[in-house]
């Protein structure tokens, strides 16, 4: 007789927890198994969590577990770094352990046949035949220098002794390709498999055509455009030792490797790898936990690190690695800034400054591409009467709606609550007139001033669907599109060799969002932008000609920017050196929200000193279901703590939370450390 903890596939706040049951048969920890839950008599999916030979104390009336799944067990390692990510991100264990299985396998019938050829044994070791499948002629054309020679002794003595956590800062992406390959390439040899991610899908053609050419059917690939059966199978190739080189976008951090010895992150600062959805986590934090497990090594990588890995670098935490590449030419871009108040005093009305119409023009004619940056969706960020001043507001969040002019809607940044829109002001009846324009202004201006052009819009709507960003991307690599106006994803990826002309537009909103981050933001658009261009011009419109961020973007001086941006964060405690947390509160009504707001602040107030309130933000929102509950208000609220504080928030604050969680059945709470936004839900 064994008893089990598990965790039921329940999505519900109110059953986050561990359920005991027995059973006679053979059962592992990771397996997945079918159980009677709760008072009806339908069976429930549920995985295995722990394994006791007895039980502390008596469970009255213990259930058995009706059967083990047989098509599919997850490793002892997917179960301890899913319980150590329910912990460390307030979130839900399903939510953790979801991420360690393809969808497919997740939603089989309990009782259905299946006939899978995944592997069920953690102990895969790889075929030394892989060694056998190098293309060492490939390989011999990627040769080091003696710069990345030195870089990848430090790296590889890791792998035979203490495992380390490296900042691999290089001048030039390709420096970073070449050693990932050799790095590769060595662990293979070693018997170990590699992850390898990619902030976005654009980025994963290059590395798998490099990889392929070397390692010919050992490379994966990992990303969230694939569907369902296609990502089974490629999971099933991993899980059973097939596949040994993983590579893809965020999801690829949680394949089913058995024997780790590599784990690299490329563009490491770069925020795709920090999911707006939950469960929201930190891939760099994730990747360093599955590593400890295999005591495997962690490389990342960047040409623009983040100030919080530069800080660990300096701390010690991480060990620093600097790629300089002396034949770097740092002069590769023409650099302009345009002062838009004069454009306006010219008489100037469009989004495009006469300076990047006239480049534009030129590349057309000279058979070049153009690139125009607008890091905003919508058409303007803002709607005011033209008589009474009046902005267009969120009636619930008391912040300027967004206008989509393809749509013709409004919506609220905040909330996401959408409204028609009128042309008429609710108080006068004026015309309303749009300002702080966004993407979709830009591009109607772009299509109307450049008719003959070939043009295409690219942002995270048309990132959403995989075909038609597939098309654009192929389209511009191939040189098929003049012009290519998009958000900071079109600065992943994509071939710059053709493109004369890189317009940046309407920088200032980045600057103006109340976020620690947007320095660092700017500065990295416009470095990542540039990156990789030959002989481009590179225009930069703002209203803040003199902003130092912006400035220090425009000469190119990074160690200014840094150097800068970290003195400020020192002083203010802003995060690597502090944390800010967010506790945000959805519940009923807001008699029950200011009541579990206030138990917080009080738990909060009486843990730790040196708490600093930042703000509380109060908000209706529609009708939210959390099983038969309904959610109708939110606050959240961010406060701010030494880092010291941080490890020591993390375990107290988890079980707190289940403890609000257990006494207010008409709420629900979610915590996160360093939010990546703010204000938002």
């Amino acid at each position: 007789m064994s008893f089990v903890d598990v965790v039921i596939d329940n999505k519900s706040d109110f059953t986050d927890a561990f359920y005991t049951y027995k059973y006679d048969g053979s059962v592992h920890k990771g397996d997945i198994v079918n159980v009677s839950f709760g008072r009806g008599k339908k069976l429930k999916t549920a995985f295995v969590v722990d394994v006791m030979e007895k039980l502390e104390k008596d469970i009255p009336s213990i259930k058995q577990i009706d059967s083990v799944r047989k098509d599919y067990r997850l490793s002892k390692e997917a179960i301890d770094t899913a319980v150590w990510m329910k912990k460390r991100y307030f979130t839900r264990y399903l939510d953790c352990i979801s991420l360690f299985l393809p969808k497919l396998i997740k939603e089989k019938k309990i009782d259905g046949d299946v006939n899978a050829k995944i592997n069920i044994n953690s102990d895969i070791n790889i075929n030394l035949n892989a060694i056998k499948q190098i293309n060492d002629e490939f390989l011999k054309q990627k040769s080091l220098t003696q710069e990345q020679e030195n870089a990848f002794e430090n790296i590889k003595s890791s792998f035979d002794n203490e495992k380390e956590i490296f900042l691999l800062d290089a001048k030039v992406s390709r420096d970073k390709l070449e050693l990932y390959i050799h790095l590769v390439k060595e662990n293979i040899c070693r018997g170990k498999q590699s992850i390898i991610l990619v902030p976005e899908m654009t980025m994963i053609d290059q590395l798998e055509r490099e990889f392929k050419q070397i390692f010919i059917e050992q490379v994966a690939i990992l990303h969230s455009g694939m569907g369902v059966r296609a990502r089974r199978k490629v999971w099933e190739e991993i899980d059973s030792g097939e596949k040994n080189i993983i590579i893809g976008t965020r999801i690829a951090a949680f394949a089913p490797v058995h024997n780790l010895g590599l784990f690299i992150i490329d563009d490491e600062q770069d925020d795709s790898y920090y999911p707006e959805q939950t469960p929201k986590y930190d891939v760099v934090e994730v990747a360093t936990k599955r590593a400890s497990y295999y005591n495997a090594t962690v490389l990342l990588g960047s040409t623009l690190p983040s100030i919080q890995s530069l800080y660990r670098a300096k701390s010690g935490i991480y060990k620093y690695l600097q790629l300089e590449n002396q034949q770097y030419n740092q002069d590769n871009s023409i650099r302009h800034i345009v002062d838009m108040t004069d454009e306006i005093k010219n008489g100037n009305r469009t989004t495009i400054s006469k300076m990047l119409y006239e480049k534009i023009a030129q590349s057309i004619v000279e058979g070049r591409q153009s690139v125009v940056i607008v890091n905003s969706l919508g058409y303007a960020r803002t709607l005011i009467c033209s008589a009474c001043g009046k902005v267009k507001k969120c009636s619930k969040c008391d912040v300027p709606l967004k206008y989509y002019k393809a749509k013709d809607i409004l919506k609220c940044s905040i909330c996401g609550e959408t409204e028609e829109f009128v042309d008429e002001c609710d108080d006068c009846g004026a015309a309303i007139i749009p300002s702080n324009f966004a993407i979709e202004a830009v591009y109607e201006d772009i299509k109307r001033l450049f008719p003959q052009a070939k043009t295409a819009i690219m942002h995270s709507q048309v990132d959403s669907d995989l075909k038609e960003y597939s098309n654009i991307y192929k389209a511009f690599n191939k040189g098929d599109i003049d012009i290519l106006v998009g958000t900071q994803v079109v600065t992943k990826g994509f071939n710059k060799d053709n493109v004369s002309v890189i317009g940046i537009v309407g920088i200032d909103a980045m600057l103006n969002v109340p976020d620690y981050r947007n320095n660092e933001r700017v500065f990295r658009l416009i470095a990542k932008a540039t990156e990789d261009v030959n002989d481009a011009d590179v225009i930069i419109q703002t209203f803040l000609p003199s902003n130092t961020v912006i400035l220090d973007a425009y000469n190119n001086d990074r160690e200014s920017f840094l150097a800068e941006e970290s003195d400020v964060r020192k002083k203010l405690d802003y995060p690597p050196y502090g944390i800010f947390v967010k506790v945000r509160i959805v519940a009923s009504d807001s008699d029950y929200a200011t009541k579990m707001l206030r138990q917080w602040k009080t738990f909060i107030k009486s843990n730790f000193v040196d708490v600093q309130d930042i703000g509380v933000y109060a908000l209706n929102i529609n009708s939210k279901q959390s099983g038969s509950r309904e959610f109708n208000f939110k606050y959240n609220y961010v406060f701010k703590l030494k880092e010291e504080y941080k490890h020591r928030f993390i375990s107290l604050a988890s079980n707190y939370k289940d403890s609000v969680r257990e006494q207010y059945s008409e709420g629900i709470s979610f915590v996160e450390i360093n939010p990546r936004d703010m204000w938002r839900k």
